[in-house]
């Protein structure tokens, strides 16, 4: 399964176990605790992203990596 800005968080941790780590060294970077993704699961990462205010390039660079997982 491809993974896009539109991706569901649980779907993404589920699909690629590894994410969890990728997404919680992105919400570092963020701001943001990793306890606060386990409340983000069921958004998508386009919706974190605008919570968190992360850029496009960011959000872009994040999808490619949990693509190559």
């Amino acid at each position: 399964m491809a993974f896009s800005a539109d991706s569901r968080i649980a779907d993404i941790v589920r699909e690629k176990p590894k994410a969890a780590e990728l997404l919680g060294k992105y919400a570092t970077d963020m701001g943001v605790s990793p306890q606060m993704i386990q409340l983000a699961l069921g958004m998508t990462l386009r919706q974190v992203a605008g919570w968190a205010r992360l850029e496009q390039g960011k959000v872009d660079a994040l999808v490619a990596e949990l693509n190559k997982l």
